[in-house]
């Protein structure tokens, strides 16, 4: 979200005095006076700081090797969509109206990635920017010439409680430029009617109308039906901690090759995720950038879809 006070600031208006307040507030909660590192080491000045958050992303981020063998045998399970007809759809030009609905559909006062172009621009300027917007974005995802700027994320931190002592205690948010966000919720409106002939119908992650509500009730009724029929039944609960960084960029290529995506396609894909950088912005400062060898960014659009593939 924007900042308290920034949509006073685009809209030249004065803001209220405690918004003022509010946002001090929060950089003052934001700011990171100590940190005590993985080695038990505690940094207390704004270079010592940030430099071990910058080891500890660099560490988190670097790639996963996996097992050839084991997954060659999770591929041979891997349901093959028509590839023919996803071809067809994933390789044509994108429209004018593609990316109207895509900029519309995003939400308004979001922070903006490094660029500091928010979404708002793109709005406003609609009429003014939309035939070479359009083909800047054709120019990206039929020919793959994208700036690397333009792949780079701008990592905050937030506290997960009060009294944050270690890098663990606070959450990780990677900020996207908008121009990206917009290319990559394209290509996931263009997957989207795609899932439901790989995934599972009982997935409920990226399945368009399916819901945790309708998982939550799908369990109630099964515990319902076993007392009712006096049945053993065994729910198991799993909870995979930051399951986004743990994804293997080779065995995302991987998976989407035996789904019957094209090499174009997963070329784009790795365009965007082998080429991703972050910087890490921290009590005012940012570090050297880090590159993302493994993980799927949470900002990104494209990134809950492809996790339900994998």
């Amino acid at each position: 979200m924007m900042e308290s006070g920034d949509e006073y600031r685009t809209t030249r208006k004065t803001p209220p005095l405690h918004h003022i307040i509010r946002t001090r507030k929060r950089q003052e909660r934001r700011t990171v006076k100590q940190i005590r590192d993985d080695q038990g080491t505690t940094h207390t000045t704004s270079m010592t700081i940030i430099k071990a958050f910058t080891m500890y992303f660099r560490t988190k981020f670097q790639p996963i090797r996996i097992d050839e063998h084991n997954a060659k045998q999770m591929m041979e399970c891997v349901t093959q969509t028509e590839p023919s007809v996803m071809c067809t759809a994933l390789e044509a030009p994108i429209t004018m109206e593609e990316l109207r609905h895509a900029i519309s559909k995003g939400k308004s006062h979001k922070a903006p990635g490094p660029d500091g172009i928010g979404l708002e621009f793109y709005k406003t300027a609609w009429e003014t920017i939309k035939v070479e917007l359009l083909q800047i974005m054709n120019l990206i995802y039929l020919e793959g010439i994208i700036l690397r700027k333009q792949l780079q994320g701008l990592i905050v931190c937030i506290p997960k409680h009060a009294q944050p002592k270690t890098i663990d205690d606070y959450r990780p948010l990677t900020l996207m430029n908008i121009d990206y966000k917009i290319l990559t919720r394209i290509i996931a409106e263009r997957l989207r009617p795609f899932m439901p002939t790989i995934l599972h119908p009982h997935q409920f992650c990226g399945l368009q109308g399916n819901s945790v509500f309708e998982a939550v009730a799908v369990v109630r009724e099964a515990i319902a039906y076993a007392e009712t029929a006096k049945k053993p039944i065994c729910i198991v609960s799993i909870d995979f901690s930051t399951a986004f960084d743990r994804i293997s960029h080779e065995y995302l290529y991987k998976v989407l090759s035996s789904h019957g995506f094209d090499d174009l396609f997963i070329q784009r894909i790795k365009t965007f995720y082998g080429n991703a950088t972050s910087e890490k912005h921290i009590n005012d400062f940012r570090s050297d950038q880090i590159q993302i060898q493994r993980s799927m960014r949470q900002e990104c659009p494209l990134s809950m879809l492809i996790y339900a593939y994998v």
